[in-house]
């Protein structure tokens, strides 16, 4: 065993020539003719692989003269055997060092190639056009294989290797995996077992939760939806996948956009933990979308949203009251620069849906570039489902506009079916065939495929057909006559429209971008030093907020009293003018001269009383109510509606809804056409929303509904006291005259 054979020549001539030195004393022979040597490589270890500047090589190093024959009573030793009981040496770490054995330096190289792994990671590269596809059984050991190494990994501290982050791309979730989860299905009893196992009882209620809406998306599909996106013209920046599973998206980035930046969500544990170790180099939020807020930053958001009919609790939202797709396409948006590209494979009813209120919302926020319609098998190989989806891709405005784009509105197929008149009017975006599917709730609308058209080929046609163009991100207009400098990604911790220092640099963040202005040196340290305060101001209103003890705040305090009189002794006032030539255009700028109470002739008077008060109190969350009343004010502050679930935990009576409603009779009222049989909770509104409107229209439908059932009655009577005056002839005259 050596290196190569030009390093370990001399060392073996050598070696020889002694030897044929100390037979020479004891006998006069001829001399021999020197033998001659070759090598045989057993492993090569490439450098581009361990991350060391050399190739480690492993060579049997062979001699022409025949070896003496071993004693018949000794079985011939293995290679491994006779390399064993020999020391060797090499380099590790950049050192050389001796090993006892081959065994022990080829772990020694083993190491540091995983610790080479944890000091430069990549992220993992899809090639399998098929990943995910098999069947059911073939599936679930496919997920527990990850599921095992992850555990593993994860209790070592170690970094997955290209080899085990293949196994672990093949984790594909639990999505048509039910079978999995039902302790009665025999077939499935021995994976029932496993599972329960294997899994955390949080990690199995949330796999278990996760059957009906887990579905992957095949490479095919990703690569689609990143052509048309090249096609447009984007090469790097910001990314943002807002319901990652493990990750495929970013796994089929092409080549020419690797140097933009990933940032990913995932609400599940084991799919987010997965994703980590396969995209070490991304930016990967475990938790769900609605804890996440990184408004105007990213430039491309792209990916596979949940399909569902239920709702995500997030503040912001609610009151849109957008079923979970539709929520993730709204607030991606949000969360995209003007000019950004959103690329999303959604439900169908995202375009289908009768009432056009989420596409009147998307097309005033977004313009549709164009949507591509899969059939009903596109998810069948990976996901078990078939359901008809879209791929939407819409470029967000500068500002929400007041339009209704001829896509807010509904057609009619030839069948009758209602469908978006976007599918009616540019047919071959449809990839397959339109045509009628038997439900459990009658006949529906379908897409059947193409029999004799694969999806990868129908794809990339109708690619071709995506409109618009890609808009770089606009750099700040600083100053006219200040040329901008480096430009870098923006850094998501920096306050949009904000100054940032990195590595002694000042830049400034506009959206997805941050560039580094033209600043004199003077102007550059007022800038330093302002961020500075910035940072310390910062600090104390969270303090405040999340209530840390009184001396951490005092500290904090301190710290900002230091900060502030060094910055002023050098430079003045925060409201100089000089202060604010320098740092006006920061989003915090006047947040700091906040700090200064100034007379009227604008000279300090005093510093603000946060610097020695506690100024800022914390949300306190409210937990429990005394009355209905006051259940109902809560609920409608925290959520925005009569949430009668929540109004009866905040009373500490979950699940008691009649004394509920009884002390509220008059107050809420239920609106017959949201209400629900099965469920006593829907459709409650308070009395000024439902009193109000159009009241002709509700008291008829109230009375229909009373006829059935008397409950409704209260809102008879209630609507027809809120039924406007009739207008009378002279009154109707006047008004035509005005018109």
């Amino acid at each position: 065993l050596s290196f190569r054979w030009n390093e370990v020549a001399p060392l073996v001539r050598g070696l020889y020539a002694r030897q044929l030195d100390g037979f020479g004393q004891e006998r006069s022979e001829p001399a021999a003719e020197p033998p001659t040597y070759h090598t045989e490589t057993v492993a090569v270890y490439p450098g581009d692989k361990n991350h060391l500047p050399y190739d480690v090589v492993v060579q049997t190093l062979r001699t022409n003269e025949p070896e003496p024959p071993a004693p018949a009573a000794e079985p011939e030793k293995t290679l491994d055997e006779v390399l064993d009981e020999h020391p060797i040496s090499i380099q590790v770490n950049g050192e050389w060092q001796t090993f006892p054995n081959a065994r022990a330096a080829e772990e020694a190289v083993h190491e540091e190639y995983k610790e080479n792994l944890r000091r430069s990671p990549e992220n993992f590269h899809i090639t399998d056009n098929h990943l995910g596809e098999g069947g059911p059984k073939a599936k679930f050991q496919a997920n527990i294989r990850a599921i095992q190494l992850l555990q593993e990994l994860e209790s070592t501290g170690q970094r997955a290797t290209p080899e085990q982050q293949e196994v672990l791309s093949r984790y594909v979730g639990w999505g048509g995996l039910a079978d999995a989860f039902d302790p009665s299905k025999d077939s499935w009893s021995k994976e029932y077992t496993t599972l329960k196992n294997l899994l955390s009882e949080e990690e199995y209620a949330a796999a278990r939760s996760s059957t009906l809406n887990a579905h992957y998306t095949s490479p095919t599909i990703i690569r689609a939806v990143y052509d048309a996106v090249g096609q447009m013209g984007f090469q790097t920046g910001n990314i943002l996948e807002p319901a990652m599973g493990i990750g495929n998206f970013f796994g089929v980035l092409p080549e020419a956009m690797r140097n933009s930046r990933l940032y990913g969500v995932e609400l599940d544990s084991i799919s987010g933990r997965i994703a980590r170790q396969l995209y070490p180099n991304a930016n990967i939020t475990i938790a769900g979308f609605e804890t996440t807020d990184r408004r105007d930053f990213f430039d491309l958001a792209i990916g596979n949203v949940p399909f569902g009919d239920y709702k995500v609790n997030d503040r912001g939202y609610n009151r849109l009251g957008f079923s979970i797709h539709n929520y993730f396409l709204a607030k991606s948006l949000d969360q995209l620069r003007p000019g950004g590209v959103a690329a999303f494979v959604t439900s169908r009813y995202t375009m289908d849906a009768k009432n056009p209120e989420v596409r009147r919302y998307l097309g005033q926020r977004a313009e549709l570039l164009g949507a591509i319609r899969l059939p009903n098998t596109a998810f069948k190989a990976n996901a078990g489902a078939e359901v008809v989806s879209d791929i939407l891709f819409l470029q967000k405005r500068d500002r929400p506009m007041d339009l209704e784009p001829d896509w807010v509105h509904l057609g009619q197929t030839e069948d009758g079916y209602s469908i978006n008149r976007y599918f009616l009017d540019h047919p071959e975006m449809v990839l397959g065939k339109n045509s009628s599917v038997s439900t459990a709730h009658g006949m529906d609308y379908t897409v059947q495929p193409l029999e004799d058209r694969s999806l990868g080929e129908l794809l990339q046609e109708a690619v071709r057909h995506i409109q618009g163009s890609y808009r770089e991100a606009e750099l700040p207009d600083l100053d006219e006559s200040a040329p901008l400098q480096n430009t870098i990604p923006a850094d998501p911790e920096v306050k949009n429209y904000s100054f940032t220092v990195v590595e002694g640099e000042v830049y400034y963040r506009e959206n997805s971008i941050m560039v580094q202005p033209d600043l004199n040196a003077t102007a550059k340290e007022r800038v330093k030093g302002m961020v500075n305060l910035r940072r310390i101001l910062s600090d104390l209103i969270t303090y405040q907020l999340e209530d840390y003890p009184d001396t951490a705040i005092s500290d904090k305090q301190q710290e900002l009293n230091a900060a502030y009189d060094q910055f002023t002794t050098k430079y003045g006032r925060i409201n100089a003018r000089a202060n604010a030539l320098a740092f006006s255009q920061d989003s915090s700028y006047y947040l700091l001269c906040s700090l200064e109470i100034l007379d009227e002739e604008k000279n300090l008077e005093a510093k603000a009383d946060i610097f020695t008060k506690r100024t800022i109190r914390p949300e306190r969350q409210v937990t429990s109510v005394d009355t209905p009343a006051e259940a109902l004010a809560v609920s409608i502050g925290e959520h925005g509606k009569v949430d009668l679930p929540y109004m009866a935990q905040l009373l500490g009576t979950p699940d008691q809804y009649d004394d509920l409603i009884s002390s509220l009779q008059g107050v809420i009222f239920r609106d017959p056409l949201e209400a629900s049989a099965e469920d006593i909770t829907q459709g409650w509104h308070t009395a000024d929303d439902y009193l109000s409107g159009n009241v002709r229209a509700k008291l008829k439908v109230a009375q229909l509904a009373a006829q059935t059932d008397s409950s409704y009655s209260v809102n008879v009577s209630a609507l027809e006291k809120a039924q406007p005056k009739d207008l009378d002839a002279s009154e109707i005259d006047v008004r035509l005259g005005a018109t």
